[in-house]
């Protein structure tokens, strides 16, 4: 087992190359993007470290240093890591699409259990896991439930398995109660209770479910294909495009912040729902590519909401920030951020940071550059008239990485960029 560490800069370069541009908008929130081209299956929060499954491998990021971890799972053909769990004793669990479930201490592979040395039903579709009270992992696989104590396997199949040759659990999730919640894809059933060894379907759900959050007052909530699905226990309540501002029913991914806020991975979008109304944030997805959605999501302590994509990699939106901001190929790319009246571009030559803006019409105009802790470092413009057409500014910077903030009537949009 061989664990590579290395730093941001080497990351970004190195693992995601961007190509994907992101258009301004007067919403709050501040993208950055690392793009991988390949699906990120879930994110995990351990502290202040992400654990992140994705088609290739398993990454570890920091979220106050953004360091990331590539560790190696030395399993020949790993292919697809689905989803992730932490057991008690600070042991991950990785499941995989096509080659069963791997547990993993950080450094080495404990065990890997598939159907050719454990009790595991089916080594496809190990989409779903979660981890009770008591330490038993409850994987769901293709067309089974597994539950292992550590010792043993046990094994329960759909009430209609002949039917559901193809049915697989997507997500899995106790209440406080202590009953078991499964989310499916199948024929006869998507969402269910695991009740005294049985299954128990709801046929009020219809279309696939991804993910189920259970709330503090035990309500379930699922990200389903029939839109956003409220579950008190005694009816169902379901948001879509017919009866709210959802601008898909497709939702992949539901997470709850502090403040009692549903953030949904809504097709291409994110959207945040505070109980009454939803907002809608920009997609930082290509519109053209129809393949091309969020599909999980996580929040870290500071209230940034990291996103993993099924094409593009991973997506860091801060919600707190007033601004936008995207990095493509390189950190150090040229890339011109449009709105309805103006374009900037930020660049590094010969270790100084040259700042082009392009006016379509008159404006007043601040220009300025940050740290990362969002001190001003130094400042270009402040509330200057610039006329109509090019301008260009310099600034000579210690190495580092920076934000470059520009602000036109009172349009905040910044950029990232390292000097070196």
């Amino acid at each position: 087992m061989k664990t590579i560490i290395f730093s941001w800069k080497e990351f970004i370069l190195c693992f995601f190359m961007m190509i994907l541009p992101i258009i301004a908008s007067s919403q709050s929130g501040d993208w950055t993007s690392y793009d991988g081209k390949e699906m990120i299956s879930s994110i995990l929060k351990d502290g202040k470290n992400l654990w992140i499954a994705a088609n290739s491998g398993l990454l570890q990021l920091n979220t106050e240093t953004e360091a990331v971890t590539a560790h190696e799972l030395s399993v020949s053909d790993l292919p697809r890591l689905r989803n992730l769990a932490k057991d008690s004793e600070g042991n991950l669990w990785v499941t995989t699409q096509r080659d069963g479930v791997v547990k993993y201490d950080g450094k080495k592979i404990v065990t890997q259990y598939k159907e050719s040395n454990s009790g595991l039903s089916n080594n496809q579709y190990c989409n779903a896991i979660v981890i009770d009270a008591n330490n038993n992992k409850w994987i769901g696989t293709l067309c089974y439930l597994n539950m292992f104590d550590g010792k043993s396997w046990q094994a329960w199949t759909t009430p209609q398995s002949m039917i559901a040759a193809y049915w697989f659990v997507s997500d899995l999730k106790f209440d406080s109660n202590g009953d078991l919640w499964m989310a499916g894809s199948a024929p006869e059933w998507n969402f269910a209770k695991f009740t005294d060894g049985e299954i128990q379907p709801f046929p009020e759900i219809t279309k696939s479910v991804k993910t189920i959050l259970i709330d503090k007052d035990n309500n379930k909530w699922l990200a389903s294909m029939q839109g956003l699905v409220k579950y008190d226990g005694k009816e169902f309540v379901t948001w879509n495009t017919e009866n709210s501002v959802l601008p898909a029913n497709d939702i992949y991914d539901i997470k709850q912040d502090a403040s009692g806020n549903m953030w949904l991975a809504c097709s291409k979008y994110l959207v945040q729902f505070d109980g009454r109304e939803f907002t809608v944030y920009p997609s930082p997805l290509d519109s053209n590519n129809g393949k091309n959605f969020i599909y999980c999501l996580e929040l870290d302590d500071s209230g940034n909401i990291w996103l993993g994509s099924k094409l593009s990699g991973l997506f860091k939106f801060t919600p707190s920030q007033g601004i936008f901001q995207h990095i493509l190929d390189s950190p150090t790319a040229i890339s011109a951020v449009l709105d309805e009246d103006n374009s900037f571009a930020v660049r590094n030559v010969n270790s100084k940071l040259l700042v082009d803006i392009l006016l379509t019409d008159a404006a007043s105009v601040s220009l300025s550059v940050l740290d990362l802790q969002g001190r001003e470092v130094a400042t270009l413009l402040k509330n200057s008239y610039l006329s109509k057409g090019s301008h260009q500014y310099s600034a000579n910077l210690t190495s580092g990485v920076y934000l470059v903030r520009y602000i036109a009537d009172n349009k905040s949009t910044a950029k990232k960029i390292i000097i070196k």
